[in-house]
């Protein structure tokens, strides 16, 4: 597809389009751990854009003794899944895509058991599908909404301890960090790849006056006309 094209159905989209997109943060601590009947603990996290405390990003852990404890998961309505990650994986749509879950509410995985000695720490990544509300129009996947976090879980002689925590809203996360997955020059959508799928939610951000980092191509720290040739230049390349 030649550059004019590209450009043209840009700017075919900025006038049609209608999708809004804002940047993310980092959250420290957000996640919470609490214990039910002395051998099940319930942790829960902030979901994507700023929901509040407890909702749907939730699991269960269930102490089954000898350092047994199986995952699964609590939270129903919309795709959540966790992963069991390492201190400095980045954890972003890449690993959500490629790496098998320790729990996910779509039926696939559940009710993973983990070891733990006392003194060792389970990392666990969560993903939340924060954009997937529509079951025709949004199917399960990966995009720009979505919350990626982690929390440290520390076994101790007395059970199990919550050390830390962070959430990545809008993209994803170095594990045992606060600092956000790098990001994509293009890549608008977070798929892992630059194609025609970025091109609405770009147009999207240069006609709501967005900022999104994969979006600033020329990397002036704002999303404007002067990001349409860099971005074509992307999509031709």
């Amino acid at each position: 597809m030649t550059r004019s094209i590209i450009a043209v159905l840009c700017f075919v989209v900025l006038l049609l389009g209608n999708i809004s997109s804002a940047p993310g943060q980092v959250i420290e601590d957000d996640a919470a751990l609490a214990i039910y009947f002395d051998d099940f603990y319930f942790l829960e996290a902030r979901l994507a854009q700023g929901q509040q405390l407890g909702g749907l990003v939730a699991f269960g852990i269930e102490d089954l003794g000898q350092g047994s404890f199986e995952v699964c998961f609590q939270g129903i309505a919309q795709p959540i899944a966790g992963y069991e990650v390492q201190p400095g994986d980045v954890f972003d749509t890449t690993y959500v895509t490629s790496n098998m879950p320790l729990a996910m509410n779509d039926n696939s995985v559940n009710n993973t058991i983990v070891k733990l000695a006392i003194g060792e720490s389970l990392f666990f990544g969560y993903w939340d599908d924060a954009h997937w509300f529509d079951y025709d129009a949004n199917p399960a996947g990966p995009d720009p909404e979505d919350g990626y976090g982690w929390a440290e879980i520390l076994r101790t002689a007395s059970g199990l301890e919550l050390v830390g925590s962070a959430t990545a809203e809008s993209r994803g996360i170095i594990v045992g960090t606060l600092i956000q997955a790098p990001s994509i020059p293009g890549d608008v959508n977070q798929d892992g790849a630059v194609d025609l799928l970025d091109v609405a939610p770009f147009v999207a951000l240069l006609a709501n006056n967005g900022f999104q980092l994969e979006a600033d191509i020329n990397g002036d720290g704002a999303v404007d006309l002067l990001d349409v040739g860099p971005f074509v230049d992307l999509l031709s390349a």
